[in-house]
């Protein structure tokens, strides 16, 4: 054996844990901690070294060995003492008080077992001076180095130590631990609720809320009036609705009109002088009740399977040329590409958060219950409960990072967005709501600003194969009758029937059906999609008309109930305009809404 110079260097390590000693060598044996643990002549640490049981390795004289023989045998000693160790590590357990803070935590917030172990070892990491010191061999860890470094510390997968360490999870969400993205070290990656609440849980036998004192602050009972009241007051209408309804219900099945949310044989609308007998107040709208209790059947909801039928495929069209070539060009692929100008979504985003209804601070409700132990179990009362702001007891999330993934605008304009709009005290009050809202008016005002300035270019490919098309239209299963279009000029289409979602559409079949300058229609199916920059779009109706009695014109429309704008989702009208920008880039540039009265054919 070769004689070693000793270290001068100390480390508070009189005794390890046996979780902390198996942590400590896999960091050695595993991670390339063993690099700075021995340098090939002497030991980082002696305390370390005789607790890991490298005793025998030291001396007080100085000899210079074979450095390079050395440290291939540090290295294999303490892979052989890692065996030893994993072959015990069911029986490893953390400190008592700390297993037991982390049971009750758990039931509060519903840490997973993975979330359970994480926590453990980061209140150890900032509490064990040898853990934390030999973390810090390893030297400057990424955030996604940190998730592998920390499944090979705990012996846990990679995946379950991401999922457990993404923003979702039980134990980020609660706000117990963050991932600090920005710092190197393990032991500033993992980032406590508060280092005073570290030391509490390992060694404080305490409630949670005795826990999480000085963090989770109590509030006095709030005074509500009617007025506070004014910013939901389009629920408040819709909760007094629903009572109402619960009302009348009531009163129809007190006067026999009804029986387990069935008409009766007293529901008779249609004799003289026939009567609900309603209170005052529902007088206005026995008629409307009564067109209610007729259409409340179940033969509205639930049809026979008779009606079913089965839909045929016209598939001698898909060879004839004409279709071929119309196919061909409908379906050709594009690429778009969009400029945003920040003075146009700046002000137009600020207003959309400004108008958006106010997002009411987070909220913990804690309930004291009493357990009564009964011969046939235990049995619990409520003993009281009140609830408490959560404002400002946890790390706020990165919200440039997540609106900049949706929206993919410049950092500099989201920030100009959220200090312009000034409402970031609701951020801080409710982080997730308030996120979720800005995401949506940001997306919808995109959607008005976006199709402004796109642009499509025609690339190579097709959005849907004709042979795909062919094999799915022989696949087609059965459909209700009240739900198809029964086609008369089956040489027109690829169907003897047309699937149709509305009135509108069935009424533009029928149209499309009857006239003699339409020589070939498709409701087009739902693979066939266009990309937009607000999702993808797939159109109603492919058509081919011929004017003149030569000249074939391709169409393509969508039907809608009304040609007003402004009566359109924005996201509907983005796509609806981004899809004419789409058919023009391929050629086919008759392209326009069908509405009744203005089918544009």
């Amino acid at each position: 054996m070769a004689i070693l110079r000793r270290s001068r260097r100390s480390m508070d390590c009189v005794h390890m844990e046996p979780c902390i000693r198996l942590w400590v060598l896999r960091i050695l044996a595993r991670l390339d901690g063993h690099r700075q643990f021995y340098d090939g002549s002497s030991f980082y640490n002696d305390q370390l070294a005789e607790e890991l049981g490298f005793g025998h390795w030291l001396d007080e004289e100085e000899e210079d060995g074979n450095e390079k023989s050395n440290a291939k045998a540090v290295l294999a000693e303490l892979k052989e003492l890692l065996r030893q160790a994993e072959k015990d590590e069911k029986t490893v357990v953390f400190p008592e008080i700390l297993r037991a803070n982390i049971e009750r935590l758990s039931e509060l917030v519903g840490l997973s077992e993975v979330e359970r172990r994480i926590l453990a070892f980061a209140i150890l990491l900032h509490n064990e001076s040898v853990l934390n010191d030999v973390s810090n061999w390893m030297g400057e860890l990424s955030t996604t180095k940190m998730f592998h470094v920390v499944s090979v510390i705990l012996g846990l997968p990679d995946k379950a130590v991401r999922n457990a360490l993404e923003d979702h999870g039980a134990l980020i969400a609660s706000g117990l631990i963050s991932v600090d993205h920005d710092s190197c070290s393990l032991t500033s990656k993992l980032d406590p609720l508060s280092r005073e609440f570290f030391g509490r849980m390992l060694f404080t036998g305490a409630d949670p809320v005795s826990l999480l004192r000085g963090m989770v602050s109590v509030v006095p009972p709030g005074h509500l009036h009617t007025e506070d009241y004014a910013h939901i007051q389009d629920s408040l209408q819709s909760l007094q609705l629903y009572q109402w309804s619960q009302e009348v219900f009531q009163h129809l099945e007190e006067h026999g009109y009804i029986n387990d949310g069935k008409a009766t044989s007293q529901f008779l609308p249609d004799s003289v002088g026939f009567s609900l007998h309603l209170p005052e107040k529902f007088k206005p709208y026995e008629n409307d009740i009564i067109g209610l209790v007729n259409r409340a059947s179940i033969e509205k909801y639930v049809k026979p399977k008779s009606k079913r039928q089965a839909r045929k495929l016209n598939k001698e069209l898909y060879a004839v040329p004409e279709f071929v070539a119309f196919w061909n060009t409908i379906s050709q692929k594009t690429v778009y590409r969009v400029s945003v100008k920040r003075d146009d979504i700046i002000p137009k985003a600020i207003a959309a958060i400004e108008q958006a209804e106010k997002i009411q601070p987070l909220r913990i409700e804690v309930t004291r219950a009493g357990v009564r132990v009964l011969r046939g179990g235990t049995v619990s009362d409520v003993k009281g409960s009140r609830i408490a702001d959560l404002k400002g007891s946890y790390d706020l999330p990165d919200i440039i990072r997540e609106l900049q993934q949706d929206t993919s605008l410049t950092r500099k304009t989201l920030v100009d967005i959220l200090v312009g709009c000034g409402k970031l005290n609701e951020f801080i009050g409710n982080p997730n709501d308030f996120i979720a809202m800005t995401r949506q008016a940001l997306k919808s005002e995109l959607a008005k600003i976006v199709v402004e300035g796109i642009q499509y270019e025609k690339i190579d490919g097709s959005l849907y194969e004709l042979r795909e098309l062919q094999a799915d239209g022989e696949e087609e299963k059965e459909r209700f009758l009240d739900q198809m279009y029964q086609v008369q000029n089956k040489q027109k289409t690829d169907f003897d029937y047309v699937v149709y979602d509305s009135d509108v559409e069935c009424e533009f079949a029928g149209l499309l059906d009857s006239r003699e300058d339409i020589k070939l229609f498709m409701k087009l199916p739902a693979k066939f999609k266009v990309s937009t920059p607000v999702g993808s779009y797939n159109p109603d109706w492919a058509i081919i008309k011929q004017e003149n009695g030569e000249d074939r014109i391709y169409m393509i429309r969508e039907t809608k109930s009304t040609q007003d704008d402004t009566k359109l989702r924005p996201s509907e009208l983005a796509k609806i305009k981004s899809a004419k920008r789409h058919f023009e880039a391929i050629g086919v540039s008759d392209y326009k809404r069908s509405t009744p009265g203005k089918w544009n054919l």
